[in-house]
């Protein structure tokens, strides 16, 4: 008997299984209104970050120098409390990791230097 309602109890389960994805089809309609609001300017940028300095002058003069080479480099600021100002050289920031992960790679294979893929917080 301990069987029959074992039996019982696992088509009564998999009946359950549809109703419940019928409760949170409310819960997409939530999802879309959040979605939009995010959309027009992404959480977080990235950029292929060519170079890091402690010192200003270097990344200034390498950035300098890849302006020269045709990429839109820039030197941004990076503090921390408590730890030294560093000065990385960044190429233009994009929305996307698929296409700076492929900037990275295309700016290594041509400028002969490493190159890391770097985000921060997009500015509001």
């Amino acid at each position: 008997a301990a069987a029959g309602s074992a039996a019982a109890g696992g088509p009564q389960s998999s009946a359950a299984a549809p109703t419940a994805p019928s409760v949170p089809a409310t819960a997409p309609a939530a999802m879309p209104a959040a979605v939009p609001a995010a959309s027009p300017s992404p959480p977080f940028v990235y950029s292929v970050q060519a170079g890091s300095f402690l010192i200003k002058e270097n990344a200034e003069r390498l950035a300098a120098e890849l302006t020269q080479h045709g990429y839109a480099a820039q030197v941004l600021v990076a503090q921390s409390p408590g730890e030294p100002t560093w000065y990385p050289v960044v190429l233009a920031p994009v929305g996307d990791v698929a296409t700076v992960a492929r900037q990275a790679q295309e700016f290594t294979a041509s400028e002969g230097r490493n190159a890391e893929v770097v985000s921060w917080l997009a500015a509001k």
